[in-house]
Formats: C-alpha cells, structure tokens, sequence
C-alpha cells in the first residue's frame, strides 16, 4: 500500500474559511509589531480551538497557529473529510498493518537552510517520550504513539527512546506497532517534527521555554517563523524563504491575542484593527453585510464529564444521568437559545450518519426524570455539581445555554447546580492527577478520520478512566475503541463508530450535549485564504504560503 500527494488544490470558492489582513489597534501601553507592507492580522486565540500558551505536541489546540511554523507527516485536506500527506512523500505498511513506513519529502527545508530527515522526527519522537515531558495534556502525543511498541516504556522511564520507531535510511522512518491499525497514516496528524540541531532546551521544560517565542533561537520548517511575540498582545510570524512549496507570498501574519474574549475580538475587528476573528452564530447576522463569513461543522462534541472519584456519590447510578438528561430540553436549547448552530447529541460521534437507528436521544420528558430519580432512591435536591468550563466557551451562548440547564434541572428539584469557567491553562492543569476536577463542561475533538477517542474513553487515556474513575475496559468501551483502531475496511469502520456511539449511548459515562456549527469573519480583502472550524484548530491544508491582501 502507498499513497502520494495526490489531491487538487481547490479554489477559494469552495470556501469554509479565511484567515487575516492589515495593522493591530493598540490598546494604552501595547507594544506594536513592526508594521509590512503585506501583512494579516488576526484572533487566531479565540474561541475554543484557541490557547496563546499552546504548544506542539501537548496542548490539544492551537494548531492552525503550529502548522504555520512546523510541518507535520499528514493532515486534513482542506475540508476536513480525508487525511491527506503534507511532509510525508510516501507511505506502506506491511500485510497486517504493524509495520507502517513513511518516507519524508527530500526538498523539506528547516528555517535556517538545513534539510529537514528522519533523524529530526525520531529525535522528536523521543524527545516528547521522555518520562518528564512537561505537556498540560499527552493527547496528541497519544494519538500519534500510543500503539507504538517501546512508547509505555519510554514514557515510564523504564527504556530510552522509543523502540518501535527507527531510521531506516536519510529520510525514512519505520513504525513497529502493538497491534494492527490500517490507519496509522491519520494518528500522526500532529507529529509536528522538531529541529534536532536546533532544540537547546530539556523536554521538561517545554512548555515554560522562550524557544518557541523567541526569533533567535526557534527554527522551524512551516511557511512563517517568530519574528516578535509580546506577552497577551501578539505574535508576529514573519515568511520563512526556506518553506518547500514557495516562500509565502505575506511578509508577516501576527496573532492577536485577546485572551478568549470573544467581544473585544469582534470590536477589533470592526474598527478595521484586525482582519479575523472567530465568533459565533449569533454575530452572524451584525457582520455578514461587511465581512466574509465562514462556517462550517465544527466536528468538537460538547459534553459534561464527570470525575466520579470526587463528583457526588449519586451520579455513579446510570438512572440519575438518564434523568439529568431527560429534565434538559436540549432541543429548545440548541434551536433557540443557540440559534439554531447545533443540534443535538446522542454519543461522542458528532455525524448523523454514524449513529445507530435506535439510538435513544433521551428527550425532554422532566415526569419521566423525576420518575428515574425516585426509582433510584435520589433525593434532588441533594444532588451537587459544578460544571467548569474553560474561557473558549465564556461567551453569550454558552452561558445563556447554561442558565437554561440550570433552570430545567430546577424545575425537576436539582437545585445545588451551578457553573463557572476558567482559563484554560488552569482547566487543562485540573486533568492532572492532583487536579481536583470534578465536572467539566467541555468540547472534544472527534473527527470522522484519525478519531482518538481513546484519551476519554479508555483507562489508559490521559482524561480517560483512570482519571475520571469509570472503568472503560470492563464497560466494554475500550473493547469498541479497538474494533474503530483495527477495522480494516471504509465500511467496518463506520460500523464499529456507530456501535461504540450505541454502548455510549446506554452507558452515559459522561453527558453528550451538542455540537455546533463554528463561525469565522473575515475582511473582504483577504485573498486566496482559507479558514476551518477545525477541532483544535487541524491542522488542515490551508496554502498559507499563497495568502495575500489586496492592494498589495
């Protein structure tokens, strides 16, 4: 089996997004970034895919922003439905897909001129390995090794390096793994490579250290590199001449950030001191007559999950879930109160097409929660939760549509229900061991390719059951998780998605809410630039390199 760069690049028509233009308007005491005659400007940190602390590797978002500086072996197309090459020339694996080899593009350039080989991603690969890898989440890390042979040992200090990922020659890496997965290709969509000469800093310090902010020491192999970032203010990327399909045609693209304040982006951009931003259903209709609006599934489930090791002792029951969700009229919620951007969740696959005809969406019936709850012995008004969110989701929507569930879960005698939001490094730092979560209301990436619903719904997983006490092996969670991993056919996969989505759906571990629809607005002089409500940000195909401005 191989596979090459094959797709068309498609025109902007087709568009689901766009990215940026002109000067920054700076607030009292804000530093400005030197001004280019050709340059973009945008929001890239707000909303929920957005994180000015987000780093490659071990955040879980950010990445429209990563893929600008570092190339990865694979990732979206432009509109989210395939996995696609990037870096990689071609890929095989063998007869039972355990051994995948992937053979890196020879014209791949590093920032400062020197050749971007095999050795730079198996350094990466090891680096980020290491026992003491300071990232806030493993997500993505898990995703791209977690079936590596060698990774749980390397990981644990128990063996240097990971085994299961060799050099074969100049510009070839092999992949042993543990157990057969016919789409590995789609797990390294976030394998962003790091420069082996360049990196000067201990992977315990990943996420503290200057490098990637710093123009003098970051090298990296995507269109742009660093030229200046001012702490909650900006981060100014200037073209890299180096990048293998064509120095860009922008002098800069600057990151604005706003620090997920929603308002004061779309303030910004309206007074013409931005060029993007995103925003959300509702700004649609103040904006469209001036700006280009771009929209698209977000793929990003929303849900409420629950640590039951710390989270009240009566949600351990499956009835007191069930009725949680039947006192919520999600339907009105999602149609009035979110405008009619999302719909309806009955599992973590957000896609119509892969739920199972059966499926119980647990509708709005509060006679048959107060039923369920006096059938499980529960008294109501006992019931506790919090649900934090993190500042991606702090805006109109997301609060008004949480005041509605506090209302309904009222009216059916749970009163103790409250909800806050936090920063997200705060939220992030709370899925650590000693954390002390309890409730999350939060989104989750889950693509119809590469999916890693491992890292929630299996034990092992970083946000999984051994976080989240809830015993994913022996529900049978982790056994479907596998059947998604090893089928081998387009048409088992879907199938397996659709049974892990029924198990879910009589389980309810956690709460499925909604999924939306996510929004950009963008300048009408942008040219040939393209924007996706990508979960996380992608990364995604967006031809960086090609972006302009018009009149320049």
């Amino acid at each position: 089996m191989s596979a090459d760069r094959l797709w068309l690049k498609r025109p902007l028509a087709l568009g689901l997004g766009v990215l940026m233009t002109s000067a920054i308007a700076l607030s009292a005491g804000m530093v400005a970034p030197a001004e280019a005659q050709n340059a973009i400007v945008a929001g890239l940190d707000v909303g929920p895919g957005g994180d000015e602390d987000a780093r490659p590797w071990g955040s879980g978002a950010g990445h429209t922003t990563h893929i600008k500086q570092f190339v990865t072996p694979f990732f979206f197309n432009r509109d989210l439905s395939a996995v696609v090459p990037y870096a990689v020339e071609s890929f095989e694996a063998n007869d039972d897909f355990t051994v995948w080899t992937y053979r890196l593009r020879d014209d791949l350039r590093w920032s400062d001129g020197e050749q971007v080989t095999a050795e730079d991603w198996k350094f990466t690969v090891d680096f980020v390995s290491a026992p003491d890898a300071d990232f806030p989440i493993s997500a993505d890390r898990n995703q791209a090794l977690g079936n590596t042979v060698g990774y749980q040992e390397a990981i644990a200090g128990d063996a240097e390096g990971v085994s299961g990922v060799r050099v074969v020659d100049e510009l070839t890496v092999e992949y042993t793994l543990t157990s057969p997965n016919p789409r590995h290709f789609a797990d390294l969509i976030r394998t962003y490579i790091l420069p082996s000469h360049a990196i000067d800093f201990p992977v315990s310090e990943f996420q503290t250290t200057d490098w990637f902010r710093n123009p003098d020491k970051m090298v990296g192999s995507g269109p742009f590199v660093v030229k200046d970032y001012r702490r909650d203010e900006f981060l100014t990327l200037g073209a890299n001449p180096n990048y293998f399909e064509g120095a860009p045609k922008l002098d800069e693209l600057t990151v604005r950030y706003f620090g997920g304040d929603q308002t004061a982006a779309i303030l910004a951009l309206e007074a013409g001191d931005t060029d993007f931003t995103y925003i959300t259903g509702p700004d649609v209709a103040s904006l469209e007559d001036d700006f280009e609006i771009y929209s698209n599934l977000s793929g990003v489930v929303v849900f409420t999950h629950f640590n039951y090791n710390s989270a009240d002792e009566d949600l351990q029951d499956v009835r007191v879930r069930q009725a949680i969700l039947h006192a919520i009229d999600r339907e009105a919620i999602t149609s009035q109160i979110l405008g009619g951007t999302f719909s309806v969740l009955p599992c973590p696959v957000p896609f119509p097409d892969l739920w199972p005809e059966d499926v119980d969406f647990y509708q709005y019936d509060p006679d048959k929660a107060r039923s369920l709850l006096t059938e499980a012995g529960v008294d109501p008004s006992a019931i506790e939760m919090e649900w934090i969110g993190h500042a991606g989701y702090n805006n109109t929507v997301h609060n008004s549509a949480l005041q509605a569930v506090q209302a309904y879960l009222a009216d059916v005698g749970i009163s103790n229900f409250s909800y806050a939001f936090v920063d997200i490094p705060t939220f992030r730092s709370r899925y650590q061991p000693d954390g002390g979560w309890v409730t999350h209301y939060r989104g989750y990436a889950a693509p119809r390719y590469g999916n890693s619903f491992g890292h929630v719904w299996s034990n092992e997983g970083g946000q999984g059951g051994n976080n989240s006490g809830f015993d994913m092996a022996e529900a049978g969670l982790e056994e479907s998780i596998t059947a998604i991993q090893t089928a081998q056919t387009t048409e088992d996969y879907f199938q397996a998605m659709r049974d892990f989505c029924g198990l879910h759906n009589q389980l309810l571990p956690d709460l499925q809410m909604w999924v939306g629809n996510r929004y950009g607005a963008g300048s009408t002089e942008l040219m040939n630039f393209w924007w996706q409500p990508a979960p996380g940000g992608g990364p995604y195909d967006d031809d960086a390199h090609l972006w302009e401005v018009s009149g320049n």
